[in-house]
């Protein structure tokens, strides 16, 4: 992605989505996309054009596209230049909510053992930086909805392509769930 101020902006962007169009051809030999969360997604992936344009590749070739936990706010923000709706407008999703950031405990960057205990260290930097449950909201639109599924200890929503799973102890549901739409055709799950 050229940057915003550079001289030539116009024919660079042109020249990259030329690029990235080059680069999508070589998506069609993948089945799906998984994007498996936690709370480094929210660093690192969020806001990441390319992971963006990896998932619009996905998307434009009509792929599965499966994300968990935090990594569910990339599909929120990729978009679209054209006319820069999120690509789950309309969509049923499940994410976050509010409940589980802001009081029930989880922290961002909280390290866990393997016996899934929080570990006695100083890596918690307390609840997350935005409430994905609202970003969430705001993506779908007035004729999508957000699952949040509070209360229940699994929330994973397929609304084909995408599939999303609230926290990572959705992980096993959202792989079996992507076998069946992959293999079996599945389109709709979970509300």
């Amino acid at each position: 992605m050229p940057y915003f101020n550079s001289p030539n902006f116009g024919q660079a962007l042109e020249a990259y989505h030329t690029k990235r169009a080059e680069c999508w051809k070589e998506l069609e030999k993948y089945d799906a996309l998984l994007l498996p969360g936690g709370s480094g997604p929210m660093v690192d992936m969020v806001n990441n054009e390319r992971v963006h344009d990896v998932i619009l590749g996905f998307l434009s070739l009509g792929k599965l596209i499966a994300a968990e936990c935090y990594c569910v706010t990339c599909l929120a923000f990729a978009r679209d230049w054209t006319d820069r709706k999120s690509i789950i407008w309309g969509k049923h999703v499940t994410g976050h909510a509010r409940e589980y950031d802001y009081k029930d405990g989880t922290g961002f960057a909280q390290m866990y053992g393997y016996d899934d205990q929080p570990m006695n260290t100083s890596a918690n930097f307390g609840p997350p930086f935005y409430p994905l449950e609202y970003i969430l909201r705001d993506a779908v639109g007035p004729d999508g909805q957000y699952h949040g599924g509070v209360g229940y200890t699994l929330s994973t929503i397929l609304d084909y392509p995408f599939l999303t799973g609230r926290s990572t102890q959705d992980s096993k549901l959202v792989g079996e769930l992507m076998i069946e739409a992959l293999e079996n055709g599945l389109k709709r799950y979970g509300w």
